[in-house]
């Protein structure tokens, strides 16, 4: 994971995107990323500390770094990345108690990458992408009638408007419920076909 690191901070030079969803270990008050053959028991030897992951982000000359964490104790990397400049755009999911079902977090994120975001900007940016996730919360809560299901207490998010992620496959299509408006290139385009 981290030679993988190492080389896209080395080749980034606009985004640099770290993401990553799996299990969440706390030791001595850092965080450490639990990869295959992580022994639970010994997750400092054998994880990825983010201690780690942060200095090799310090090193990019990228200008917009981005952190997405779908794991326990996520909320750590908001006091990890303070040093390092420009300061990573950060967002994550905490603890979950959608338990025994799936925490849509990381679903919600490609859905929204892939398919895009309904009623959402041209550019996909973290923010939009934040509430594409807090709306699937809440649609989870209320279908699923258990009062013991209730998602995480917010999803972090330190900055992120500035930074595009792709262009939103769902801007300005028609005929869908909840469309925005065509953009003005797409019907310039549309009508010289």
């Amino acid at each position: 994971m981290l030679d993988a690191l190492r080389h896209a901070a080395e080749a980034a030079s606009d985004v640099l995107l770290f993401w990553y969803a799996g299990c969440g270990f706390t030791r001595e008050g850092g965080l450490v990323f639990g990869v295959m053959d992580t022994d639970p028991r010994h997750p400092a030897d054998t994880g990825v500390a983010l201690d780690a992951v942060a200095e090799i982000m310090s090193t990019s000359q990228a200008g917009r770094p981005a952190v997405i964490l779908d794991c326990d104790h996520a909320a750590i990397a908001t006091t990890r990345f303070t040093g390092t400049a420009p300061a990573p755009s950060l967002m994550g999911a905490e603890t979950s108690s959608f338990r025994p079902m799936a925490d849509p977090f990381t679903e919600t994120l490609v859905d929204g990458l892939t398919d895009g975001v309904q009623e959402g900007p041209e550019a996909l940016d973290l923010v939009t992408l934040h509430n594409a996730i807090e709306a699937a919360y809440t649609r989870t809560r209320y279908y699923v009638e258990n009062e013991y299901i209730g998602g995480p207490s917010h999803v972090l998010l330190r900055g992120g408007r500035e930074l595009a992620l792709g262009i939103n496959p769902a801007f300005g299509l028609p005929n869908r419920s909840g469309a925005l408006p065509p953009h003005p290139d797409v019907v310039d385009a549309q009508e010289s076909w």
